[in-house]
């Protein structure tokens, strides 16, 4: 198995590079929800409607609550929605 973490300032660098991968080179995403250019639901929408990453698991992370932000990043495809700890306490916490 290979592990490759790479950062990226918006979903446009995303599925820029995705595009540029093999089907089997990528097996997990993780996007914040609210990335400029192009936010998670468009991206997740343009990744699960592509047949070659509609199998990618792709986990939102985020500081909302909403229950809107969670049901949209569902009905966009996303695998899991994860919030972010507000503090180190809260970070130690996250198991």
């Amino acid at each position: 198995m290979i592990i490759l973490s790479c950062f990226f300032k918006n979903g446009l660098e995303v599925i820029q590079y995705i595009q540029k991968k093999q089907d089997n080179e990528i097996g997990l995403i993780i996007l914040d929800l609210n990335m400029p250019k192009m936010d998670s639901k468009i991206t997740l929408s343009k990744l699960k409607t592509n047949p070659s990453w509609k199998r990618v698991s792709i986990v939102v992370l985020t500081t909302s609550t909403s229950r809107q932000d969670i049901g949209n990043c569902y009905d966009s495809g996303a695998n899991s929605f994860v919030l972010k700890p507000f503090s180190y306490e809260d970070l130690q916490n996250v198991a």
